[in-house]
């Protein structure tokens, strides 16, 4: 069904999806169930806010009001109630902006991973 609120942007590259990610006002991830978010990390790595479930692998990405904003699974209100909350609070939107980068940068960058593979491998 077509909603006119709603833009299809189709296949991206990845230079357009980091674009569309630094030009959304935030990403909203209401999932129940996921193995590890890289969505979510796509869209903090590129400085987006993020309004997600507290399930999952979600809490080891975002600290709630820190790196993102936590809510309950089906809680309408509550995302209803942080999107608000980012749209009227400047101050936490961009100190959200600012640690949600910092935060994926240090713990989940390819250098990171390249890092801890090694060190593994090497007490292996």
């Amino acid at each position: 069904m077509h909603r006119p609120n709603i833009h299809y942007l189709g296949r991206l590259s990845l230079d357009d999806l980091r674009e569309a990610y630094r030009h959304a006002d935030a990403l909203l991830f209401p999932s129940r169930l996921e193995g590890f978010g890289y969505v979510v990390a796509e869209a903090m790595a590129c400085g987006t806010p993020v309004v997600a479930t507290d399930c999952s692998s979600i809490p080891e990405l975002i600290d709630d009001k820190s790196t993102g904003l936590l809510c309950q699974i089906d809680n309408v209100d509550a995302f209803a109630k942080s999107i608000v909350e980012l749209r009227t609070n400047p101050d936490l939107y961009e100190y959200i902006q600012r640690n949600a980068r910092e935060k994926v940068v240090k713990n989940f960058s390819n250098d990171r991973w390249i890092r801890d593979y090694d060190t593994l491998l090497q007490k292996i």
